[in-house]
């Protein structure tokens, strides 16, 4: 059903049991997957849908009567992570629902936070979080309000697109020798560029997600200007290294 309700900016619609909105997880669901050898952690995508909306308005209702999102409301449903039965790594579930970690700030429905499509969300209860918002139907604009959307959107694909370049920097470096000390350390917080391999790329495939999202965004609406460079599309389907490099000699 078309949207027509608008929150806080240009195009930013309000999302409902009938927005055919959709939710990603932009970093991987990290979920124990039963092997032979024991349950492994795995990684899966997560998606949930709008249609699954519940624990949302009851008497302010839009477009036709739908059911509006707001501060506590939840996709009640989602799927991509199946497999991992013995449950994610965080939250020991899989396929479970996804919630607003951010909602408009003035703007209140039922005297809730009404939510609206660039909100961040968890996924599978808070195993994983979608950084990017739901994804649906944006409102028609002003020559003038697409103008400002699409030099947002730039910009988001820009710094992505450099924090991106900078890992995958990091990972052909020369750096295993340190991703294997660290991996020991107790420290909560390591420096950028150590760690565990596998938590570098998966750091890694959380800011290629968002790139992705973005540039997404950006073909949707239609953008033309300012331009994004032809690098930031191609490293946003790129493949990342999946094993460590080999030493330098």
């Amino acid at each position: 059903m078309p949207v027509t309700v608008k929150v806080n900016g240009t195009a930013n619609s309000l999302v409902h049991k009938g927005s055919n909105g959709i939710s990603v997880a932009t970093i991987p669901d990290v979920c124990k997957t039963p092997s032979p050898a024991g349950p492994v952690p795995l990684p899966y995508p997560n998606m949930s849908q709008s249609a699954t909306l519940a624990k949302g308005t009851t008497t302010v209702k839009a477009d036709g009567g739908m059911m509006i999102a707001i501060k506590g409301s939840e996709f009640s449903l989602s799927n991509g992570d199946n497999p991992g039965v013995a449950g994610g790594v965080k939250s020991s579930t899989f396929m479970k629902e996804s919630t607003w970690i951010l909602y408009s700030f003035d703007v209140k429905m039922d005297g809730e936070n009404a939510c609206r499509l660039t909100d961040k969300k968890f996924q599978n209860h808070e195993n994983t979080v979608d950084l990017a918002g739901t994804l649906q139907q944006f409102l028609r604009m002003t020559p003038a309000e697409q103008e400002a959307e699409c030099k947002e959107i730039a910009e988001t694909v820009y710094a992505r697109c450099t924090e991106l370049k900078e890992r995958i920097a990091a990972l052909e470096e020369d750096k295993l020798d340190e991703f294997n000390v660290a991996r020991n350390k107790p420290s909560p917080s390591l420096a950028k560029g150590t760690g565990s391999w596998d938590g570098h790329i998966h750091q890694a495939t959380g800011v290629q997600n968002g790139l992705r999202t973005a540039v997404g965004q950006y073909t949707e609406r239609g953008c033309t200007e300012p331009k994004i460079p032809k690098e930031c599309r191609d490293l946003a389907h790129a493949a990342l290294p999946t094993r460590p490099l080999k030493k330098k000699t």
